[in-house]
């Protein structure tokens, strides 16, 4: 009689949680989503190679997870998430902001150089370079395309130029 009552309650609890786990499941799901993708560097040893171990949070800051060795990633976000921070050594800190349902992020970072300015006129010969590197990154993205580095051809986010102080 004692084995009886477990196996009622194991077939009790069983039957609770098969009718509450697809609820759960289904919760899960719809809270949060997969991304995939790819972080590769402007040039540093060699014109676009992969940057591993590259640091992905959130705009809270918030850490998510990392690039492994091939500059590869997948980490599992809030669907409320809409913006993500790339940064790696060495290269400028990336805020890209996420569009609808965007599941793979193919990224190319720029290097990170700092000058000590004493003139204004060099200030801004450094910012003409930036803003002249930054908008030669789609041209970089096609020739990552080429080099099978990255897959897609379409940008599932936005990525703004932001100016040093």
């Amino acid at each position: 009689m004692f084995n009886f009552c477990i196996h009622q309650t194991n077939s009790i609890m069983k039957n609770f949680f098969f009718l509450i786990f697809p609820f759960f499941i289904n919760a899960q799901t719809n809270q949060s989503h997969t991304i995939i993708g790819r972080v590769i560097d402007e040039v540093y040893l060699k014109p676009l190679s992969e940057l591993p171990i590259s640091s992905i949070k959130n705009s809270d800051t918030l850490y998510l997870g990392m690039t492994d060795l091939d500059g590869r990633f997948k980490i599992c976000v809030s669907k409320d998430v809409d913006s993500l921070l790339f940064r790696y050594i060495g290269m400028e800190w990336t805020d890209i902001k996420l569009k609808k349902d965007c599941d793979t992020i193919e990224l190319i970072l720029m290097k990170d150089v700092f000058i000590e300015f004493n003139h204004s006129k060099e200030k801004e010969f450094d910012r003409l370079q930036r803003l002249e590197r930054f908008n030669n990154l789609p041209n970089l993205h096609s020739e990552a395309l080429k080099k099978r580095l990255f897959k897609t051809t379409n940008l599932c986010y936005e990525r703004a130029f932001k100016e040093y102080n």
